[in-house]
């Protein structure tokens, strides 16, 4: 069992894999929602952000149980 406090090896190379994907996704998703949606851009961010709220949501209820 691992002690608490701990991070694997394998969880440090997925912790800067998740950071690399989601940096380099904040740079360029600006510019391609603006060229695809156009003024109503918007309500793209705002869905997608609320479905990824929901899914840190979801993560977090079944880790606590």
């Amino acid at each position: 069992m691992l002690e608490k406090g701990k991070v694997t090896n394998r969880q440090g190379i997925l912790l800067l894999c998740f950071t690399l994907v989601v940096s380099t996704a904040v740079l360029f998703l600006p510019a391609i929602t603006a060229t695809t949606a156009g003024r109503d851009g918007w309500i793209s961010v705002l869905t997608v952000a609320t479905a990824y709220g929901l899914l840190v949501a979801w993560v977090i209820i079944k880790l606590g149980s």
